[in-house]
């Protein structure tokens, strides 16, 4: 799980209007995060920051490091612009919230369907 800090990344340095529009988080969902954190670590899922970068550009290294690894990559995230970091033969699947989903539905976007995964495996199950 990739996080962002608080602390200003080198494109708030590069750039002072960055981001500059966007709401802040709502309070109460800032009060949940440390109780998501926690929960997350009991439940054995690593957490990652990294001062100066944001989350996606912590995805898009692991998911770099991954496809040089021939490993899988799974990506969770609301954040559209990762969809450049979808590329490989198979790609990586990319789970996106359904109303995005909904409007273009990428062969490799999570939840694939069964006739897809069938013929993925090269099983005539439907």
């Amino acid at each position: 799980m990739a996080f962002d800090l608080k602390a200003p990344t080198f494109r708030h340095k590069m750039y002072d209007g960055y981001k500059a529009t966007r709401h802040k988080m709502p309070d109460e969902l800032a009060q949940q995060m440390p109780v998501l954190k926690e929960l997350l670590t009991d439940l054995g899922y690593r957490q990652v920051t990294a001062e100066g970068w944001e989350a996606d550009d912590i995805l898009g290294t692991l998911a770099a490091a991954s496809a040089a690894r021939s490993d899988d990559c799974f990506l969770a995230t609301g954040d559209r612009d990762s969809l450049q970091l979808v590329s490989g033969d198979p790609p990586p699947c990319c789970w996106l919230p359904r109303r995005w989903a909904a409007a273009r539905p990428w062969p490799w976007m999570w939840p694939p369907s069964r006739k897809s995964m069938a013929s993925s495996r090269g099983s005539s199950s439907r």
